[in-house]
């Protein structure tokens, strides 16, 4: 549902929002409903047993946009790996502190909030150094316009699919 019908749906809205077909307030309408359904899909699902080396799941720092995030959570949790979601616009050195506390397997992230792209690559060579290598795997349009940039950093999700197989090997 969320693939086939809710992101076409947020997709079309953003679209009609820069057209100015839609107002703000109906844009926030309809990404907080969205939002509100993928979060009781979350608690739905059965809390995972083993807690070592969970999977961090986060937005930097002034990055608000966080549907994506919950859905990457969803099916992350849904595939039966323990999840840490600590949700929008984290300062770095909470992050740091939560790696270096839990100790994940890997971080996940969405960036769609568009940022110098010189910023992004020192913000994600950083976190590569600062976290010893954890695999880093980022989605989202800013991303994906600067992937050549950060690939060396990152892991991109390109599908959730993906990305869930490759979090469970």
């Amino acid at each position: 549902a969320f693939v086939h019908v809710l992101l076409p749906l947020m997709q079309r809205t953003g679209v009609l929002w820069v057209s100015g077909s839609v107002k703000p307030s109906q844009e926030h309408f309809i990404s907080n409903l969205i939002r509100q359904k993928i979060i009781s899909a979350i608690d739905k699902l059965e809390v995972p047993q083993g807690k070592e080396h969970p999977v961090m799941l986060f937005l930097p720092e002034h990055e608000w946009h966080e549907i994506s995030l919950l859905f990457y959570h969803y099916a992350i949790r849904r595939s039966g790996l323990y999840t840490i979601y600590l949700g929008q616009s984290l300062p770095y050195d909470a992050l740091l502190e939560c790696i270096e506390r839990f100790k994940p397997r890997a971080l996940v992230t969405s960036w769609l909030t568009s940022v110098d792209s010189n910023y992004m690559l020192n913000f994600f060579k950083q976190l590569y150094k600062d976290s010893n290598g954890i695999p880093v795997h980022a989605g989202g349009y800013q991303i994906n316009t600067n992937r050549e940039q950060i690939r060396q950093f990152i892991c991109e999700v390109k599908s959730v699919e993906e990305m869930v197989e490759n979090l469970n090997q």
